[in-house]
């Protein structure tokens, strides 16, 4: 997803010709909307070696990302990354059981950034900040069909 014109845009940062936001920064056409990645992947794989039992496989691949408030495109984007999960499921007549594991690799990445104020430091300054993607989790559960 990109632009389709050529806009000034307020920025929280300071810019060329402005010290002291706010300022304003020039959008091209064709600049990238942030935290819209231009690749994005996702697979997945159930077997039944079993008829009561799934074992699920699925992974996704999330291309670069824009920060938030980087619309001018001039800051270094966020990382693409890939994430995969398992599961297991098993059925017994009308009771379901299942174990989900996501972030099964344990990857570290980000799945968000923008910028703002760093009140630790004087003056506030302007900074980029992440979320960090959650480490590896499971899920577990039953259910049951009335």
């Amino acid at each position: 997803a990109t632009f389709r014109s050529a806009v000034d845009l307020a920025t929280p940062r300071q810019t060329a010709g402005c010290l002291a936001p706010p300022c304003t920064e020039l959008i091209r056409k064709g600049n990238d909307l942030p935290l819209i990645p231009n690749h994005r992947l996702n697979a997945g794989l159930d077997y039944h070696p079993l008829s009561w039992l799934t074992l699920s496989l699925g992974g996704a691949f999330v291309g670069e990302q824009r920060f938030r408030g980087d619309e001018a495109n001039v800051a270094d984007p966020l990382n693409a990354y890939v994430v995969m999960n398992a599961g297991i499921r098993a059925r017994w007549r009308q009771l379901t059981a299942f174990v989900w594991i996501d972030n099964l690799l344990n990857n570290r990445y980000e799945t968000f950034g923008t910028f703002a104020p760093n009140a630790k430091l004087p003056g506030d300054p302007i900074q980029p900040f992440t979320t960090p993607a959650p480490p590896i989790s499971v899920r577990a559960g039953l259910s049951y069909r009335f």
